[in-house]
């Protein structure tokens, strides 16, 4: 489930980032400052995600339970019976 949460957290910046980069090509617009700071952020947002989610799925398949810092009480408040 965790993974799941995070997955749309990944959508949702991703989509911003990639239709804003299909607007600076197609108006040929100058990219502005703003949108490399929010690129360099997407990057690092992605790589950040996909370090932790190898790193989880490791701790997983070894037996041990891995509740992330956002997510993971996210996650208990929505399946708390």
């Amino acid at each position: 489930m965790q993974a799941l949460l995070s997955q749309l957290s990944v959508l949702c910046i991703n989509s911003v980032g990639f239709w804003w980069t299909i607007s600076v090509i197609l108006q040929e617009k100058e990219p502005t400052n703003l949108y490399f700071a929010y690129i360099i952020s997407a990057f690092l947002f992605n790589l950040t995600e996909f370090i932790a989610t190898i790193y989880t799925a490791v701790q997983t398949r070894k037996g041990e339970h891995i509740s992330w810092w956002f997510y993971g009480d996210l996650t208990e408040t929505i399946v708390q019976e």
